[in-house]
């Protein structure tokens, strides 16, 4: 007994001392005994066993094998003392429990306001496209990925129920819950995707805690992303903006401008954050060193790389700026700039602009933003063909107004669709000034 009881607490060596007593004298083997009989008395004798005495008798059986004795058990005699499994009646010979090894991963639901992010995974972790990883989301629930290992099975799940665990608490206004989700989850060793990190800085930056999220950055720069991080960076500056936290925006562009080099997307959310807090000088002298900075080719600005470059949304911007603080002057500069770079106002979006400042006396704009719409095959939206026909009327200038109309006659779109949109425009505009 020496040998066992170096392996086993005291309780269990009384227990296996028990099971090395001889059985009762009616189950004695003998040597004329059949062999299906004797197979018969050992399963009635394993059988009588109870659950903690059926453990021990696995461990001692392994140890007898040679085996260790602290792996799965056979199967029938309970992997544990709490284990409820046992032999059936009747039974033969136990069979070894083969491990799963293959693993589906299963999403069963979501919240809506992560499903972006969601669908940004699922394509990280699988080879769908963006169309077909969304078709894949939407038919939730339903299996993202099959026949993966436990250990990669496990940390997708964990990745996404903490996208989407900080995406709830965010918007329940539960910051600390969403910091500790994302704590939990590097505790059991599962360093998250990049998503997490993203949307973690951001809900800290849309409540006030733009330095927190700043460590969050650190950890994101460490792992793989699908976006650079200035994209990060302008989310959180849109974030503390949509939190109203204008001064906390500021502090961002700035840490950054410290920190990093600058990107037009950074610049284009500042410029917003200024336009829609009555900050035109600031917005004004941020563009103006953009400008400088493109045209300094042999060295940059402090934080402004020289390859830096207003887009068509940096102009846009500025325009809305510019009206918003009725600089009109200001505003046909930004428009003078922005066709000389080659770009185009969307008239979708900004032709509200453009009348608002033919009514300011800047009509020549809006002269100018039609032939375009007419060159590029454009239908202009009926409020510009109004607001022309009517400064014509205002100024007695009729030959324009036949010209509007025949200019929208030849333009190379439907001729019934342009006809009908003048007649309506004629009407409106006779309406408008009686």
């Amino acid at each position: 007994m020496a040998s066992i009881s170096s392996k086993f607490p005291s309780n269990s060596l009384r227990r296996v001392a028990f099971l090395r007593r001889p059985p009762p004298s009616h189950h004695l083997c003998t040597s004329a005994e059949p062999r299906t009989q004797k197979l018969e008395r050992i399963a009635d004798d394993l059988l009588s066993l109870n659950k903690l005495e059926r453990f021990d008798y696995s461990v001692l059986f392994r140890l007898k094998m040679g085996l260790d004795q602290y792996g799965p058990a056979v199967s029938g005699l309970g992997g544990s003392p709490s284990s409820d499994s046992a032999a059936g009646p009747g039974s033969g010979a136990a069979e070894a429990k083969v491990e799963k090894t293959a693993f589906d991963v299963k999403l069963e639901k979501f919240d809506a306001a992560a499903k972006i992010k969601v669908i940004k995974e699922v394509r990280a972790f699988t080879d769908l496209g963006l169309k077909e990883a969304k078709d894949l989301v939407e038919k939730a629930p339903v299996v993202v990925k099959k026949g993966v290992a436990k250990e990669e099975a496990d940390s997708i799940v964990e990745k996404l129920k903490a996208l989407v665990l900080v995406r709830a608490f965010w918007e329940e206004g539960k910051v600390d819950e969403a910091v500790k989700v994302v704590r939990d989850m590097e505790q059991r060793g599962v360093y998250g995707i990049a998503c997490v990190y993203y949307e973690l800085a951001c809900c800290l930056c849309n409540n006030g805690r733009w330095q927190e999220a700043m460590l969050e950055v650190e950890k994101l720069k460490k792992l793989p992303r699908t976006k650079p991080l200035e994209v990060t960076f302008t989310g959180m500056i849109m974030s503390s903006m949509d939190g109203g936290r204008v001064h906390d925006c500021i502090s961002i562009f700035e840490h950054i401008k410290d920190h990093f080099v600058l990107d037009i997307g950074i610049i284009n959310a500042i410029l917003k954050v200024c336009g829609s807090n009555d900050m035109f000088s600031e917005a004004r002298e941020l563009f103006e060193e953009i400008k400088r900075a493109k045209s300094d080719s042999h060295h940059s600005l402090d934080g402004f790389g020289s390859s830096l470059s207003p887009d068509a949304h940096t102009y846009s911007t500025m325009l809305e700026t510019s009206a918003s603080a009725l600089q009109w002057e200001y505003f046909e500069y930004v428009y003078r700039e922005m066709a000389l770079s080659g770009y185009q106002l969307d008239h979708s979006k900004h032709t509200f602009l453009l009348v608002d400042a033919s009514r300011a006396g800047k009509f020549y704009l809006l002269e100018h933003a039609f032939d375009t719409m007419l060159e590029a095959g454009e239908i202009p939206h009926p409020s510009v063909l109004t607001e022309l026909i009517c400064q014509a009327i205002i100024q007695h200038d009729f030959e324009r107004i036949v010209g509007i109309i025949n200019a929208m006659a030849h333009a190379p779109f439907q001729a019934k669709s342009s006809g009908q949109t003048c007649l309506s425009v004629m009407e409106t505009g006779s309406v408008r000034r009686v």
